[in-house]
């Protein structure tokens, strides 16, 4: 059962994405070293800000303002599972990482491949529905214990404090 800080949550490392739409949607983080369930909540919002590396010709060709790039910042909630919960969702993420891919894995809050050689797309169908299946699951449990909210902006912070 998770004790430490409620509100607004600080901490915050991705341990992987189980939804992910142009940055990830949903999936485990650990707060302090304790794992929670994340789910985005509320609409994207789009940052804009000028990016020197975008002011190129051949980047901002047709561009109304060059050098112009975007960001995307989302909110989430988290969750505490229960333990056969979040072990289910740890073997699911095992059998997805033998059979499909490790590219849904965070270190720092970024995004990497553990092994380097991995092949996308050499997982079975079961592989792919054991995967489904823990996604499918949470909803029932989760949304009893939301523990707080964070958003990607302290994410990205955390990235670089290290």
């Amino acid at each position: 059962m998770y004790t430490g800080q409620r509100g607004y949550l600080h901490n915050v490392q991705l341990e992987w994405h189980n939804g992910y739409w142009d940055g990830p949607i949903s999936g485990v983080a650990s707060i302090d070293g304790y794992k929670v369930y994340f789910q985005q909540f509320g609409d994207d919002r789009w940052v804009k800000y000028y990016d020197p590396e975008c002011d190129t010709p051949d980047l901002n060709e047709g561009e109304e303002e060059p050098g112009i790039a975007y960001d995307i910042t989302r909110d989430y909630y988290a969750y505490d599972l229960p333990e056969a919960t979040m072990k289910l969702l740890e073997q699911n993420q095992a059998l997805w990482e033998q059979h499909v891919s490790n590219g849904n894995r965070y270190i720092n809050n970024s995004r990497v491949f553990l092994t380097p050689n991995h092949k996308i797309g050499t997982g079975t169908c079961d592989s792919y529905e054991a995967a489904r299946v823990a996604v499918t699951v949470i909803p029932e449990l989760v949304f009893r214990n939301r523990i707080g909210y964070f958003d990607s902006n302290t994410l990205w912070h955390s990235r670089h404090a290290h």
